[in-house]
Formats: structure tokens, sequence, C-alpha cells
């Protein structure tokens, strides 16, 4: 019998170790479950964050492109307001011109219009003359 009792003892730690490999067991399928639950929920996740990291390297392109554009947009337009400016100068330079030449002829049409008037004033008219002559050599046109 005690070959017996020792045999119900062997039986005893069987199922003893039965109980833990199994409890060892559902434990591991337990841990894997949860992983896999884990993983199944972090995997879009991490597509969102890739298509978004793609995305964002797309967006951060065209923005470099534009900011590209809008440097090349602001160099012309400093190059047109240089030119813009010298025009504005040029038509200030030919108004004075303009303005001057008006007065000299002016100043000519008074002196033919007093020497009508009166009929004198021949010397008013030689000084009309030399400054309507020098007038024109001065600016080199006829």
């Amino acid at each position: 019998m005690e070959d017996l009792s020792g045999w119900a003892k062997f039986v005893a730690w069987l199922k003893d170790a039965w109980g833990y490999f199994v409890a060892i067991a559902a434990g591991g399928g337990i841990v894997l479950s949860a992983i896999k639950l884990v993983k199944h929920f972090s995997d879009p996740v991490k597509e969102k964050k890739k298509k978004r990291a793609d995305k964002d390297a797309e967006v951060d392109g065209r923005l470099k492109k534009l900011e590209d554009h809008d440097k090349k947009d602001m160099e012309r337009f400093e190059t047109l307001d240089k030119k813009l400016d010298k025009v504005e100068q040029d038509f200030q330079d030919r108004m004075e011109k303009q303005e001057e030449t008006n007065q000299v002829m002016l100043g000519s049409l008074l002196s033919i219009v007093q020497h009508m008037i009166d009929g004198n004033g021949i010397e008013g008219l030689k000084k009309s003359r030399d400054t309507l002559n020098a007038f024109i050599v001065g600016r080199g046109k006829l």
C-alpha cells in the first residue's frame, strides 16, 4: 500500500504540475492576446502617423517651393521698383527741362509782343534772341 500511497502522491503531484502548466499556458495566452490587442490598436495609429508624416513632407516641399517663388517675386518687385524710380526721376528731369524751355519761349514771345506794342525794344529782342540761341545750343537741339 505504501506503493499505492506513493502512486497517489505522484498523481497528486502530476495534477498540481498539470494545473500549473495550464495556468502558465493560460497566462501566456492572455499576455499574447493582450500584445495582439495592443498591436491591433497601435497599427492604425502608426499608419496614420506615417501618412501624416508623408503629408507633412509633401506640405513642407510645397511650402519651400512657394517660399522660393515668393523670394523670386520679391526680387522682381525690387528690380521693378528700382526701374520705376528711375523712370520717375527721368520724368521729373524731362518736366524740369520742359518747364525751362517753356520759360525761355514765353520770355521770347513776351519780347515780341512788347516790340509789336511799342515798336521799339530792339535791345529786348536781341537779348531774347541771345537767350533763346544759348538755350538751344546748350541743349544741343535745333
